[in-house]
């Protein structure tokens, strides 16, 4: 769905006036996966406002409400990236690469976390899943 996303007009409007902003495969200004219309990174309170607008919605039809955040559900996604990463035979330093330049990390060791718990997830031997893929 996120891939079907990033190939939406409207995405690669958005894209093109952030990379006009800030140039392209700029290490200070990474591009980001959620973009507002103005080219600029979604701010986490957007993130937050929609995920209120959506438990209020959830209150309101008598569902369940979902107690998740933002990060919650962010590093939900990265971990089911790096699963599918794996289960796909992308090596160990691959997987790190994409989830340090996806979530734009401040320290790589962050982006490890997502790909420890998936080793622990996916342990089909004494060294886990990634040892088969080195």
């Amino acid at each position: 769905m996120l891939y079907q996303y990033i190939l939406d007009p409207s995405w690669s409007t958005r894209r093109l006036k952030f990379e006009s902003k800030y140039g392209i495969n700029n290490p200070n200004a990474p591009l980001p996966l959620f973009i507002n219309s103005s080219g600029e990174r979604l701010a986490d309170t957007a993130l937050s406002s929609t995920i209120g607008y959506m438990r209020l919605e959830q209150r309101n039809k008598g569902k369940y409400v979902i107690e998740r955040d933002y990060h919650n559900l962010r590093a939900t996604f990265g971990t089911y990236l790096a699963m599918a990463m794996i289960s796909n035979g992308e090596s160990e330093q691959r997987v790190k690469s994409i989830l340090l330049k996806l979530f734009s990390h401040q320290s790589f060791s962050t982006s490890e976390e997502y790909l420890d718990f998936v080793k622990t997830m996916l342990d089909e031997s004494e060294h886990g899943a990634i040892q088969q893929h080195k």
